[in-house]
């Protein structure tokens, strides 16, 4: 167990330096960039800073699913059960359809 939780973190940490590399070189979003259209995840970082600020309107106006991470991070963190089968499935069903239903009105 504690060697997976080690992997995790350097999964997170690794993911970290790869989102500030592209920051820093001014990627904000490397989909975005590739692409040319937003990714369903476009406006999550601004989303998350602020909801850390405690200003939940303005992260609910740059992403709507700023919520999930933190139900996201658990869910990764405990391998995918933390209420039980069922209702993680439903859990995870909403954030996928959460964050479809927020690219699509994007795209549009």
């Amino acid at each position: 167990m504690v060697t997976d939780f080690k992997k995790k973190i350097i999964f997170i940490a690794v993911f970290g330096v790869i989102v500030l590399t592209a920051i820093y070189f001014v990627i904000s979003c490397i989909w975005l960039y590739l692409f040319g259209i937003e990714c369903p995840g476009c406006g999550m970082t601004r989303a998350c800073i602020s909801a850390l600020g405690l200003n939940f309107q303005k992260a609910f106006s740059y992403h709507p699913m700023f919520w999930s991470v933190p139900a996201l991070l658990l869910y990764f963190f405990f391998d995918g059960r933390v209420f039980g089968k069922i209702a993680d499935r439903i859990i995870l069903i909403l954030i996928a359809v959460g964050f479809g239903i927020n690219w699509l009105v994007k795209l549009i």
